[in-house]
């Protein structure tokens, strides 16, 4: 059995596996040693992964290392299943690089789009020979509404419902705001993908992330939903090595 930690932006997402096999799914806010050592004794996991886009006290790592039999980190320096072709491979997102890895065991072979909806929406492109090529970042739905809020004197906060698709023609603040930002998020998504299809017209395009069932409202072409790629990719790569 092994365990797989997302650190995100926001949240610590973990995973346990058998083989490749997602078996249980958990979110906490913090990293909470007694509920990863519950995780780890009830599931009685050798080994682990850790992945994160924010620092990680140095005693946490210490702490999976002792629990665990087998423990990597995801780094730019792991071996991994595709090829890196990122100019800057030290700043690339771990999340984006393990998002990367499942794509491509989804698709193998094929030109792909990862698009990974949270905080931010990030896509990511790997090509037909395995090669992760880069792509795009972009402030995520709830920093847009956040953002409107702060750097105005007087726009509100709003909270979308993230059900309804608002009209395309506000007819309060509140409603343009609610239609510049989830209609604007829709008309982004839909212009990279086809921007993508120019180029590569056997395109495969996989949703992940928390915003990722919502975001699927808006794709006007062929895709699959994945919303746990992270976690898998990084069991994959865990895998690979060990």
């Amino acid at each position: 059995m092994n365990i797989v930690l997302d650190f995100g932006n926001s949240l610590l997402k973990v995973g346990t596996f058998y083989k490749r096999k997602l078996t249980a799914y958990e979110v906490f806010k913090v990293f909470d040693r007694d509920e990863i050592d519950r995780l780890i004794k009830e599931n009685q996991i050798e080994s682990g992964i850790i992945s994160s886009v924010v620092s990680i006290p140095g005693s946490d790592i210490e702490f999976l290392r002792k629990k665990l039999k087998y423990f990597v980190e995801l780094s730019e320096k792991i071996q991994l299943p595709i090829t890196i072709k990122y100019s800057t491979p030290e700043t690339l997102g771990k999340d984006r690089l393990a998002g990367a890895v499942g794509g491509e065991y989804i698709f193998p072979g094929k030109n792909l789009l990862i698009i990974d909806a949270g905080t931010c929406i990030k896509f990511d492109f790997v090509n037909n020979r395995k090669q992760y090529i880069g792509g795009a970042i972009s402030p995520g739905i709830s920093i847009r509404f956040l953002a409107l809020n702060k750097f105005t004197d007087k726009l509100p906060l709003i909270e979308p419902d993230y059900i309804s698709i608002p009209g395309l023609i506000g007819n309060s603040t509140e409603e343009s705001i609610l239609s510049g930002i989830i209609n604007g998020v829709g008309a982004e998504v839909n212009g990279i993908i086809r921007k993508y299809e120019k180029i590569y017209p056997d395109l495969k395009v996989i949703l992940s992330g928390g915003d990722s069932e919502f975001i699927s409202k808006f794709v006007e072409r062929e895709f699959v939903i994945e919303p746990d790629l992270v976690l898998k990719g990084l069991n994959l790569i865990l895998e690979y090595n060990r």
